[in-house]
């Protein structure tokens, strides 16, 4: 078994997912770090107000970016010699355009600001942070598409590390609107990183102007721009409708439930970053048996883990929260099954981005988005926060059905094949069920718990078998998608 998981940290794939899901574990864990630490030393007001500064970088880094940072790893893998002229253009044309969208948006500052209901200083310095973000985020997209694994995941954990710690000392030294001292904290790490990605990307560069290349980045960022504001509603409308429409007792249940069961996008997204380069080069390669080999092992892993944190969430909320929190927890598997969708609707979405497809990417995106809004508005008014993870769900269903056959029109054959990934969805499901039907049965608890530990375990040794019998069976198989 030893020498197995050796052998598993040779193939890069695991070597360079193993790093960014470390990196992501540590980000993380520093997030939930911080929530006890700041809402101790915040009052809720002020928590709130950071929520706000949070949602409107998240916003701005969009629309000021045009997305050009998820060009550049597609660019990388075009191996024409260009790549130097690309980052040259595209970082002094989204420099301008982001300086111009600063003067624009600080014109109509006290308008903006008096939509989200912050205070004028909370939008402008989200302003900056989302104006400083753009080349961070071009940088660590480079590092991704090159496999710079371990250099990706230091910067994202230090970033982060920093932020916290600078915070607390900050807030501690206000003495008042302490809110800000999360903020600053934000914009100073937020100047550091700049310059430092900055001077980075200039060794890559290029001196070259070349309107084609920015031409490329704006063909393939601006059609997703819709893709990354509607998934952004996607993942977090439901909580706003909740709060506007229930309360905030039931907000945070949902919320408490949401962010146990979006722990699995911690190892979805590691995985996905170490996965798209490898497709890429697969692909570029027409190595497609190669692709389906290891999509299948990649699907085994996610859908382990999600049977496991499923199956043991009502002990992780045991442990996190009181007991006023404990309705919420058969609403967490249903949170979990969502993001096993989101991992099959990110294998499909990849195809159409190689294929530089992307506004099929956002009209499938605001499809489901307006889908997922007008359920909640329609079904949160007579069952409550529990109706807004099964809408959530429905959502990121149809989000991989209408990716699965975006994927298949562009690539036909050359599509991994989702038989083998389904069928052991629907028994991880019906295994699922089985054994929580058994563990209630049971009359104490650590019966309980005995039941459910025994069936993880049975489980395990179930996947193993199968990574060991899965590669040798698809080496059997005729190589029909070569072609």
């Amino acid at each position: 078994m030893i020498e197995r998981i050796k052998a598993l940290n040779q193939i890069e794939f695991f070597r360079h997912g193993k790093n960014y899901l470390v990196g992501n574990f540590m980000v993380q864990g520093l997030a939930f770090l911080s929530i006890p630490i700041l809402t101790r030393i915040l009052a809720p007001d002020d928590y709130g107000l950071i929520a706000v500064f949070v949602s409107i970088v998240s916003i701005f880094s969009i629309l000021l970016g045009l997305n050009f940072h998820g060009s550049i790893s597609r660019k990388y893998y075009e191996e024409d010699d260009s790549f130097g002229e690309f980052i040259y253009s595209t970082t002094r044309f989204v420099l301008i355009f982001a300086l111009l969208g600063v003067g624009l948006s600080i014109s109509f500052a006290q308008v903006i600001s008096d939509f989200f209901q912050a205070p004028r200083i909370i939008f402008l310095l989200a302003l900056g942070v989302s104006f400083l973000s753009i080349f961070p985020s071009m940088y660590l997209f480079y590092l991704q598409a090159s496999m710079q694994s371990r250099k990706y995941a230091i910067i994202s954990f230090v970033q982060s590390l920093t932020i916290l710690l600078l915070s607390i000392v900050l807030i501690l030294n206000l003495s008042e609107d302490h809110y800000l001292g999360k903020i600053i904290a934000q914009v100073a790490v937020a100047v550091i990183i700049f310059f430092y990605s900055l001077f980075q990307l200039r060794k890559l560069e290029k001196r070259k102007w070349n309107f084609q290349q920015i031409k490329y980045a704006i063909n393939l960022g601006i059609p997703l721009i819709p893709h990354t504001l509607s998934y952004f509603i996607l993942s977090s409308f439901d909580r706003i409708i909740i709060n506007q429409l229930k309360d905030a007792t039931q907000t945070g249940l949902y919320s408490l439930a949401y962010n146990v069961g979006s722990l699995l996008m911690i190892v979805i997204g590691a995985l996905n970053n170490a996965w798209v380069p490898i497709l890429f080069k697969n692909l570029n390669e027409k190595r497609y048996l190669e692709i389906q080999k290891k999509s299948d092992v990649y699907a085994l892993i996610i859908i382990l883990c999600a049977f496991w944190l499923a199956l043991f969430s009502r002990e992780m909320v045991m442990a996190m929260a009181s007991p006023d929190y404990y309705a919420a927890l058969h609403i967490i598997p249903v949170i979990v099954l969502s993001s096993v969708f989101i991992f099959l609707y990110q294998l499909c979405v990849n195809y159409t981005f190689y294929v530089k497809k992307n506004i099929w990417i956002s009209i499938n995106t605001l499809l489901c988005g307006g889908l997922n809004i007008g359920l909640n508005y329609l079904y949160i008014p007579k069952y409550g926060y529990k109706a807004a993870a099964w809408t959530t769900l429905v959502s990121y269903f149809l989000l991989f059905v209408l990716n699965y056959i975006t994927a298949w029109h562009f690539m036909r054959k050359r599509l991994m094949n989702f038989s083998f990934k389904l069928a052991l969805l629907a028994g991880t499901i019906g295994y699922f069920l089985l054994t929580v039907k058994a563990s209630e049965m049971a009359r104490s608890f650590w019966s309980n718990l005995f039941i459910r530990v025994g069936a993880g375990m049975f489980y395990v040794l179930a996947i193993y078998l199968l990574l060991n019998i899965l590669p040798s069976s698809r080496d059997n198989c005729q190589q029909t998608n070569r072609d």
